[in-house]
């Protein structure tokens, strides 16, 4: 019946059709990418029903479902983003280890070192942030958070690569000593593991 009537009101069929579809699966097989749809288009689906559905009792039932699927795609546009997000954060601070990892110690290549440098700090202040305003306690992400802030916490280069800068800039040694520094960093407490584990896990 809901879906027969949509057919005769252009325009806002699709976001009901869609709301149907979805909440008929029971939130059970709900896709971030439909979630996404139906959020979006959440203000037009009440109006929607609003027109189409006379029936007092009809009504009812499809507010219900509405404010359940309503939730179910919260829920799961939250969880989705979260894991999507750390898992771009994680294999961004990889990239800058392994960028690292191949640098020949060259002239110029301090600018390098500072650039990932401060991108690896900048993504754990920002993946620490995201994470604790989020409220996920679940054991993989109470463990990224945790080896994050501890990093924070424990390592600071940028006081060392400013006092490089202009008279070592291109000094091969002085460049070697503290890109290794900043690597060894990323072992310490098997920190690169440990992201790698985490990366894994979030595919």
């Amino acid at each position: 019946m809901l879906q027969y009537k949509t057919g005769c009101y252009t325009g806002v069929g699709r976001c009901v059709t869609s709301f149907v579809t979805i909440s008929d699966r029971s939130g059970q097989d709900t896709t971030a990418q439909e979630c996404g749809r139906v959020t979006a288009l959440q203000p037009m689906m009440r109006q929607a029903m609003l027109a189409i559905i006379p029936d007092h009792k009809m009504l009812q039932w499809a507010n219900r479902r509405y404010l359940y699927t309503k939730a179910v795609c919260d829920k799961t546009v939250r969880m989705v983003t979260l894991d999507d997000y750390t898992r771009d954060i994680l294999e961004q601070i990889r990239s800058s280890y392994d960028t690292l990892l191949e640098l020949d110690d060259k002239p110029g290549d301090l600018v390098v070192i500072n650039r990932e440098w401060l991108r690896v700090n900048a993504l754990l202040r920002s993946l620490v942030s995201r994470i604790g305003s989020s409220g996920d306690q679940t054991d993989l992400y109470s463990m990224i958070h945790q080896m994050a802030k501890r990093y924070l916490d424990s390592y600071y280069f940028a006081r060392e690569i400013e006092n490089m800068m202009g008279l070592y800039s291109n000094d091969p040694g002085r460049l070697r000593n503290i890109r290794i520094k900043i690597i060894e960093s990323l072992h310490d407490k098997k920190f690169i593991d440990k992201i790698d584990t985490a990366v894994s896990e979030l595919q």
